[in-house]
């Protein structure tokens, strides 16, 4: 209903409850249907909680494994290799230069060890294959 005012008509609430489109609640006049605030809270933060469960990696399956840094830039190199390998037999030559300028990069990330233990064979070995090939 419209109640008036010195200004103009002014809209007046009645018993109903009004419904939020947000909580998409509806109206119902029965109170079992409708949730309270607390309800409604626990609800969100289940609905949270759900989105935010961590689920640890350290299970006894799993163990972690330490590997040296010379194992991990030699393996960074190998990886590059087989790319290289794979792209000369498709002869996609443009990508090899790329992929022999990434191989240089990790050569040089692996400065320390190749300052120690030498050039890898593997190394010298790609770089032969890619001169025999072209």
């Amino acid at each position: 209903t419209w109640g008036s005012q010195s200004t103009g008509l002014v809209p007046t609430t009645t018993n109903k409850k009004m419904s939020s489109k947000f909580f998409a609640t509806g109206d119902s006049d029965s109170e079992s249907e409708e949730l309270t605030e607390e309800e409604e809270e626990k609800d969100l933060n289940q609905t949270n909680a759900k989105h935010f469960v961590y689920e640890s990696s350290d299970s006894e399956e799993e163990k972690r494994v330490v590997r040296s840094q010379k194992d991990k830039r030699f393996e960074a190199m190998q990886n590059v290799i087989k790319q290289v390998k794979n792209h000369v037999k498709i002869n996609d030559w443009t990508t090899v230069l790329k992929d022999i300028d990434q191989l240089n990069k990790e050569l040089a990330k692996a400065k320390n060890v190749v300052e120690k233990e030498g050039v890898p064979k593997f190394y010298w070995k790609t770089l032969v294959m890619l001169d025999n090939t072209s």
